[in-house]
């Protein structure tokens, strides 16, 4: 009896994972469609996937989301930050060859995705 809530939690998350990775495979489409994400083609797959995920992170552990909105909903997110926060990211754990530019180029068109 114990066990069965924490199988109905692991379906959950599992459901979740899906859900997150089917719009990962969605954003790098659209990166990989818009001009900017021309110019980085030569960013492989896993590249992009480790930026997406530093970008959930960045979110996840920086307490941005937890600000107060503004009059029309909103809140400020600096896509400095964000793309600091990926090359410290890198530089710690990754060592991919990640140019400044192509991060400022991935940080945008993420924002601009989660725009849609």
């Amino acid at each position: 009896q114990i066990l069965k809530p924490y199988c109905k939690n692991m379906a959950w998350i599992d459901d979740l994972l899906k859900k997150d990775e089917v719009n990962d495979a969605r954003e790098k489409v659209y990166i990989r469609e818009h001009p900017e994400g021309e110019q980085n083609a030569r960013l492989s797959d896993d590249d992009l996937q480790f930026m997406l995920d530093a970008i959930a992170e960045y979110y996840a552990t920086s307490q941005v989301l937890d600000q107060k909105p503004d009059q029309n909903g909103e809140i400020t997110v600096h896509g400095e930050d964000i793309v600091a926060f990926i090359i410290q990211k890198n530089r710690d754990e990754a060592c991919l060859p990640l140019a400044t530019e192509d991060i400022m180029d991935i940080v945008a068109l993420d924002m601009e995705y989660d725009d849609i």
